[in-house]
Formats: C-alpha cells, sequence, structure tokens
C-alpha cells in the first residue's frame, strides 16, 4: 500500500444486474473489512447519495446512453466515485465481470494511472 493510506475502492459491475450488484459489493466490504482495509464501498455510497437514493428505476432500466436524465446522474456518480479514488484510495478491488462495466473500467484504469494497488476477486489477495 502506498502513501500511507490504508483505503481501497470496491469496482465492478451495477447497471443491468439485480439489485444493482449491491449484494456483491457488500460481500466484498465485509471480508475487506476483516483483513483490516478501510473501504470505500460505491452502493453504500448510492444508497445514500441525493442523486440515486431516490433514483425511482431499475439497474436493467437505467439508460445513459439514450436518457438525458440518467446521464446526467451518471456524470455525478462518476465524479463521486473518481474523485474518491483519486483522494483517498491507495488501492482498487475489481468484483468479476468489472471488464464489461463502464463504469468499473473507468475505476480500474484510473487506478493504473495513479499506480495504486490493483486487487481481483479470487486472485492476487496479499491476504
Amino acid at each position: 500500500m502506498s502513501d500511507g493510506l490504508n483505503k481501497i475502492y470496491i469496482a465492478g459491475p451495477m447497471r443491468g444486474k439485480p439489485d444493482w450488484n449491491y449484494g456483491s459489493f457488500m460481500e466484498a466490504e465485509e471480508m475487506l473489512k476483516e483483513v483490516g482495509w478501510e473501504v470505500i464501498n460505491p452502493a453504500k455510497l448510492d444508497k445514500n447519495y441525493e442523486e440515486t437514493a431516490d433514483l425511482k428505476t431499475t439497474s436493467e432500466e437505467f439508460d445513459p446512453d439514450n436518457n438525458e436524465h440518467h446521464q446526467s446522474i451518471n456524470r455525478k456518480i462518476m465524479r463521486r466515485d473518481l474523485d474518491a479514488i483519486c483522494d483517498e484510495c491507495s488501492a482498487i478491488y475489481m468484483l468479476e465481470g468489472w471488464q464489461m462495466s463502464q463504469g468499473a473500467c473507468s475505476e480500474f484504469y484510473l487506478a493504473c494511472s495513479l499506480g495504486l494497488d490493483i486487487y481481483y476477486k479470487g486472485s492476487n489477495l496479499p491476504w
């Protein structure tokens, strides 16, 4: 872990997954906390974020490519999450299926460009 930070961000697919894939994020958070990480979990951020707390759409219906309101919300979410990675994290934890998620790919490449440690569910874990 670099820069004395001990925070890790969880990245993975949400859009199109049942209940936004929150279960996978919560499971990962629990495991990461058990091994000593402070965790930034976007699923928890979403539930407490003004823009997403009352979104009134399912993950299958969320369509920022074709819906201006959804695009506006998506921009705010991505700004929030990318700022958290830049400002607070020394590592990122990639959930299964992250390669098929535009958001998770953005988070991955940002982590790469910042030189963060990158861990993948099921492999290369140092604990």
